[in-house]
């Protein structure tokens, strides 16, 4: 990875009456960072009805998590080209969705217990060509007849809607924190396959050249076994016999 994934999952508790808004929160979680750096940023713990402090700038963000902080709309949310995942749950959303179209990767948005009514509210994500996972729970239009085939036929792209598909079967979604896990396991297994591999090889070098040597000394040592046989064959007994009474 050309950037290092800055997780800001924080939460700003204790402070009584004093509440940060969303700029100086989200200035507070950067800590000298710059935006481009962030992939994921989480936003709750706070009171705010618009969306502040977030811009352009942020542009490797991936995943967008402003949760319970009592958002009347989505005013304010910038152009983000790279995210993925938005989580926009226990608001106080009630319409105009068209923000999210700023957002032209979106795949999942979650909007679970937030004031949306009416199917029709939801016409927006129809620009969205990469929604697959929308989340509706504790919606008001989630009570209204039909209401998951309207939504299948309005976004016809759609996969799951309240993690279930177009049959009603539940699926389990991972997560991309998942998905990179099992990447990176992957990648370590691939790994240890080539390094055993890259092992092997050395070994059988390092062995070759042992097995030659062993082979070069047990020949020069049959060699001096046969001179020797051929020294002695070659004195004549009569002046061995000299020699030895010498």
């Amino acid at each position: 990875r050309v950037i290092e994934l800055v997780d800001l999952i924080f939460h700003f508790g204790g402070f009584g009456e004093a509440r940060l808004e969303m700029e100086a929160f989200i200035q507070k979680l950067l800590e000298g960072q710059e935006p481009k750096e962030i992939k994921d940023l989480a936003i709750h713990g706070i009171k705010c009805q618009t969306i502040t402090g977030l811009s352009e700038d942020f542009v490797n963000l991936k995943d967008l998590y402003i949760l319970g902080v009592g958002l009347a709309s989505l005013e304010g949310l910038p152009k983000l080209e790279n995210l993925i995942r938005i989580e926009l749950s226990e608001n106080n959303i009630l319409d105009d969705l068209s923000a999210l179209c700023n957002c032209p990767k979106l795949q999942e948005i979650d909007l679970a217990g937030n004031k949306i009514a009416d199917v029709d509210m939801l016409k927006p994500l129809a620009d969205l060509k990469d929604l697959k996972i929308l989340d509706l729970f504790g919606c008001p239009i989630t009570e209204s007849d039909d209401y998951r085939q309207k939504v299948f036929n309005l976004l016809p792209q759609l996969e799951l809607l309240d993690r279930a598909d177009k049959d009603g079967k539940e699926v389990e979604v991972e997560s991309e924190d998942q998905d990179d896990e099992e990447e990176d396991s992957e990648e370590e297994v691939g790994l240890d396959y080539l390094n055993q591999d890259l092992k092997d090889e050395e070994e059988e070098e390092e062995y070759e050249p042992e097995d030659v040597e062993e082979e070069e000394e047990e020949l020069s040592e049959d060699e001096e076994d046969e001179e020797g046989k051929v020294g002695e064959t070659s004195t004549p007994p009569s002046k061995r016999t000299k020699t030895e009474e010498e």
